[in-house]
């Protein structure tokens, strides 16, 4: 199954046409191959045809195809060399190994086909210039592109290169170290890792830093490669050649502190194939040691083009017949193995002679390069999953840098602290890896001491004590870190309740708010209610005014006609007339009056639009914290499930290490117990043939009967010594048994402890699955809470805005009633005008009606002492709504105090809880420098135990070399017993068949030793694994350890 960092893809397929050579230009060869290149096709024509197949011709679909011949191809495209064909298939090897791909080329075909001249170039001694091939221009492009990649600051690559061949069925190492002008071989074995894929043991990896150290090392490899010249080919390549390219990304990452983390990024191997051409011995004529390669070359490239036959009919077919091609069959296809099949983007260039003399071979290329376009490779970038976790937060981080520019305050302020957690992590992470990976380091040192000699011992021993202190380095770093991010995320932690604490609060204050404003909105409705009915009851009583004004007017009118009225009246006259012009004086203060009630109304709405927005700024705020909370809740769902993904690939990773240390064990256990034998084998046949030669000399024997009874006392003395040795065996024996039983006690134990460990560890998994459901359900009633608050604020909203079109419509009737008052105020001014004009013309008529107009005096002053009291009325009325402000001002005041106090309450209370988590920092970080403590006690254990291994070993191989100075002993007695007389051949055999057994007795002892100390490891690496502290576990190995140590040297 096919996983999302993996690929398929098919294998690139180009042919390239060589020009005609000198031996087929001069003879009567036909050109029997045509080219396309805009099609990417070629055809070749067949050769001594019958009549129904004459001009019959064969087409071939490729990825693409180079036409090298001088004259233009079928197409009319022009001829190709070098340049064009390396930026067609080498340009895109270089990005593909940047990308952390493994890639292929190799190059397919016949004998003197053109493939060296394409992947090395003219002359493979001097690889540079304008005829350089494939190989050299490939390394000129990747230095360039890596010194291109390095100046952007972010990472490292580190490039190395090997250089083999297969000759003969052997893989020799080209760069291996020899003597200098020899050619002598320095062969390596080939092998196969479950992870690593086929692997090359004992290689020689050259890291160069420029073009000139690869050519140099290209030269030098091809000084000691197999050529020959033969009839087909004056320098034909006697054997496969494969060049290699590994890179090594080393990404870097400054901390906050000043410090510089380095970790593994990706990895990616670069092969370049110069495959051996096939050819006809009948044609090459080649003969003796020529012949002999011939043959291994042909059966090579027979292996590989069925491999691709079955690997191409395997991925057409889902039925085939064929479960696995056979890779071991040859050394060329088991090192071709990843790139057939397996995880390599692959490119393949079969390169062809035009000549009708090669048509068989021709043929035969091109129908295997057609097959290999069918089969399908499953690529993956070559990755740590925590360098590439590592590398997607970098980038997440300069995404969210770039982000924050030009953006809300708010918005930053959280894209800030979210980059903080993310840089936090990213550090912690790469820490954690750098750590592994100098543990590995460390491992594999290790693992080479075991196997080297004394003086690399010491220097391997250096370079341990070297990596013991980065690994400690990297391991303070990444604790540092991990407290940092801890503390992050506890101040976030601290700061996003702090945030619902303060939301909560504001949710109650607003409720607050809007019940104190609706009762506010509900006496300003009655207040505007009861200032309504007062002015339209004072509209009344105007009407009734100008009613009277009117009949006055009538009155007037009618005394004006009356000319015979006495001065006195129109005194009279005069006066009632100043008396209505008072009259019209107080209506017009009662007016301005009026107007100043209509500009405190107007108040009144200014305040209640200045309450309504300032609930809308309380309703974004509300909005905008569930914005933060969403976000938030995201971020931390983020991290734990980053925190869940770290833990399983640092299980996968120490599971697979241990497997592997297991699988180590087991192969050098198997291989010393394989040379044992064989020693043992060895020492079994000269003993054989010294009896057969002892038994020769039995003749010789017969002469010394009289020296037959020292040589049995002799005997005797020996079958006692052997005897005595036999009961220190059993006796070591029986020790050993106890030994292996306290062991087996000791595995009990740690086993019943690993039991409650992992207990422990599913008791407090329960519990942060509690925790995490527990903040679920907090998360839900929050969210239920603001919903609850968002539809109260729609219905609040909708409130108001009935409200304000009611006091609105209200508004517009008061303005309405007010105009029309200014309108008949206007009238009665200027009817007024006109009465003192026609007051003054007809003073002396008005005399008859002065009765008349004393009556209505007295009507016109009860209405004023009417209107008078009003005027009381309204300004008391006026007094009281203005003491309610009064009052309501100042209890607006008061809950600003209440507001204020409760926030100095919140303020004291966060110190106070700052305080306590300074307190449980404090306490956190003495359990750690407890358990670092007891780690250090756990390693110096182990460290002892390490030691004492060694001990043990040289123990065993002291006693290997007792056990050979017994049998060198038992060898003197046998010639002793031969010199004796046959009578003693009896006993001999029985002593014999004893020594036999004592030495398969001691295989067993040296078994069971073995046994245990793998066991030992096993116990070491659970230790290790589960983190186990204290002194009596460790106290308990040590133990153990000193007692097998005692017995080994008994």
């Amino acid at each position: 199954m096919v996983t999302s960092q993996e690929a398929k893809e098919s294998v690139k397929v180009s042919v390239r046409v060589r020009p005609l050579n000198a031996r087929e230009g001069g003879g009567s060869s036909e050109v029997v191959v045509r080219a396309s290149q805009r099609n990417s096709q070629v055809k070749l024509k067949a050769v001594k045809a019958t009549k129904e197949q004459k001009n019959s011709t064969t087409t071939f679909q490729f990825d693409h195809v180079f036409w090298s011949l001088d004259s233009p191809d079928e197409s009319g495209g022009e001829p190709v060399g070098q340049a064009e064909v390396y930026a067609t298939i080498g340009r895109p090897l270089v990005a593909h190994a940047f990308n952390g791909f493994n890639s292929c080329l190799f190059a397919y075909g016949q004998t003197g086909s053109g493939k060296t001249y394409t992947m090395m170039g003219a002359d493979p001694n001097a690889v540079g210039g304008a005829d350089a091939g494939v190989t050299p221009r490939l390394c000129l492009e990747l230095f360039q592109m890596r010194e291109r990649i390095e100046a952007e600051g972010h990472s490292k690559w580190s490039v190395e290169v090997g250089y083999i061949e297969v000759y003969n069925e052997r893989v020799s190492d080209l760069l291996a170290k020899r003597k200098k002008g020899s050619k002598e071989e320095v062969f390596v074995d080939v092998r196969e890792h479950p992870t690593r894929g086929v692997f090359i043991e004992g290689q020689e990896l050259r890291e160069v830093s420029s073009l000139d150290e690869v050519l140099g090392l290209i030269e030098a490899g091809n000084r000691v490669r197999h050529t020959a010249a033969t009839k087909m080919n004056d320098r034909s390549s006697r054997s496969h050649a494969i060049f290699m390219l590994l890179l090594r990304e080393e990404r870097s990452m400054q901390t906050a502190t000043g410090q510089t983390i380095t970790t593994a990024g990706k990895n990616s191997r670069m092969n370049l194939v110069d495959l051996a051409g096939s050819e006809r011995v009948a044609q090459s004529e080649v003969v003796g040691q020529q012949f002999s390669e011939a043959r291994h070359i042909n059966l090579s490239l027979t292996t590989l083009g069925r491999v691709i036959d079955m690997l191409a009919d395997m991925t057409k077919n889902k039925d085939s017949q064929w479960s696995m091609p056979p890779y071991r069959e040859s050394k060329l296809t088991f090192l071709l193995k990843d790139s057939l099949g397996g995880n390599s983007k692959t490119f393949m260039i079969a390169t062809v002679s035009p000549s009708g003399m090669n048509y068989e071979e021709t043929l035969s290329t091109l129908r295997y390069a057609s097959r290999a376009r069918d089969i399908v490779n499953v690529t993956k970038v070559n990755e740590d999953p925590r360098a590439r976790r590592i590398r997607e937060l970098e980038e997440q981080m300069e995404q969210m840098r770039k982000d924050i520019q030009g953006k809300d305050p708010a918005y930053v302020a959280e894209l800030e602290e979210k980059l903080r957690l993310l840089e936090a992590e990213t550090q912690k992470r790469a820490a954690d890896l750098q750590a592994l990976e100098r543990e590995r380091e460390k491992n594999e040192i290790h693992e080479k001491m075991l196997r080297a000699t004394e003086a690399e011992r010491q220097e391997l021993l250096s370079r341990a004590g070297a990596l013991e202190r980065q690994v400690e380095e990297s391991r303070r770093q990444a604790e540092y870190h991990e407290r940092a991010n801890q503390r992050l995320k506890e101040e976030h932690a601290q700061r996003e309740r702090e945030l619902l604490e303060q939301m909560r609060r504001r949710e109650d204050e607003m409720e607050r708010i809007r019940r104190r404003k609706e009762a506010e909105v509900m006496s300003g409705q009655e207040q505007l209610r009861k200032t309504m009915e007062d002015l339209e009851r004072e509209r009344r009583d105007r009407e009734e005014a100008l009613r009277v004004l009117g009949v006055w007017k009538e009155e007037l009118n009618a005394a004006l006609s009356d000319s015979r009225q006495s001065q006195e009246q129109r005194a009279e006259l005069e006066r009632q007339n100043a008396q209505l012009a008072d009259r019209m004086r107080q209506l017009e203060s009662e007016r301005e009056a009026q107007q100043r009630l209509l500009h405190e109304l107007e108040l009144l709405r200014d305040e209640h639009e200045s309450l309504q927005r300032a609930v809308m700024l309380l309703r974004t705020e509300v909005e905008e914290m569930d914005q933060r909370h969403d976000r938030t809740t995201y971020h931390l769902l983020a991290v734990m499930e980053l925190h869940a993904e770290c833990y399983e690939a640092v299980v996968a990773r120490l599971g697979v290490e241990h497997e592997h240390q297991l699988n180590q064990n087991a192969r050098w256990d198997a291989d010393e117990r394989a040379a044992l034998e064989r020693r043992n084998e060895e020492g079994l046949a000269e003993r054989d043939s010294a009896l057969s030669a002892l038994q020769e000399a039995l003749a010789d024997c017969q002469r010394r009967l009289d020296e037959s009874e020292t040589a049995e006392e002799k005997l005797r003395v020996a079958y006692e010594a052997l005897e005595k040795e036999k009961d220190g065996i059993h006796e070591n024996m029986k020790l050993l048994q106890q030994a292996k039983t306290e062991v087996e006690q000791s595995l009990e134990a740690m086993t019943s402890e690993r039991d409650e460990l992992r207990e422990h560890l599913a008791a407090t998994s329960d519990d942060l699955g509690r925790q995490l459901r527990a903040v679920e359900q907090a998360k839900t009633e929050v969210e239920q809470s603001l919903e609850a608050m968002t539809s109260e604020r729609d219905e609040l909203r909708e409130h108001l805005a009935a409200t304000s079109d009611d006091l609105g419509r209200q508004l517009r009737a008061v303005e309405q009633a007010k105009t029309e008052v200014e309108q008949s105020l206007e009238a009665m001014t200027s009817e007024r005008d006109e009465l003192r004009e026609r007051l003054a013309a007809t003073s002396d008529d008005l005399g008859r009606q002065l009765r008349a107009v004393e009556q209505a005096k007295t009507e016109v002053e009860q209405s004023l002492e009417a209107m008078t009291s009003e005027r009381d009325e309204l300004r008391e009325h006026l007094a009281a709504t203005s003491d309610d402000l009064g009052r309501q001002l100042r209890a607006v005041e008061q809950a600003k105090t209440e507001v204020e106090q409760s926030l100095e309450a919140m303020t004291s209370e966060r110190d106070e809880l700052r305080e306590h988590l300074a307190a449980t920092s404090d306490d956190l970080g003495r359990q750690l420098r407890a358990v670092e403590q007891a780690k250090t006690e756990v390693e110096q254990s182990l460290e002892a135990m390490t030691s004492e291994r060694d001990e043990l070993q040289e123990n065993l191989f002291s006693l290997k070399n007792e056990y050979d100075s017994v049998v060198v002993s038992c060898e003197k007695l046998r010639v002793d017993v031969s010199l004796a007389e046959s009578a003693h051949q009896n006993e001999l055999s029985v002593l014999r068949g004893e020594k036999d057994a004592i030495a398969a007795e001691l295989r067993r002892v040296t078994f069971r030793l073995d046994a245990s100390e793998v066991r030992l490891k096993y116990l070491r690496s659970l230790c290790k694994s589960a983190g186990l502290g204290g002194s009596a576990e460790s106290g308990e190995d040590y133990q153990v350890t000193r007692s097998v140590l005692a017995m080994r040297r008994t």
